[in-house]
């Protein structure tokens, strides 16, 4: 995998997909960035589980996420985003 030092470096290709641990790991971010729990959610009605890459989806059609995996996913996306500004 390749190793980048900011944004600007990557392909269009790279910067639009939908797994960011991913995006975090090729930028070199911490450890505990792509590998913090924020790897799945559960959907409020159904109790299901969803990988974090459909997020988007759930938020998009309206779909309720289990309250508690909502705001561990917000907080990681914050955290993610404080880092990648910093690059």
């Amino acid at each position: 995998m390749r190793r980048l030092n900011r944004i600007g470096q990557m392909e269009k290709s790279e910067i639009e997909v939908h797994d960011l641990r991913h995006l975090a790991s090729m930028l070199g971010l911490s450890a505990s960035l792509t590998s913090e729990k924020a790897s799945a959610f559960r959907l409020k009605k159904s109790k299901s589980s969803r990988p974090i890459e459909h997020a988007h989806l759930a938020w998009r059609y309206g779909v309720a996420m289990n309250k508690e995996d909502e705001e561990k996913l917000v907080n990681w996306l914050k955290k993610l985003q404080q880092k990648i500004r910093k690059k």
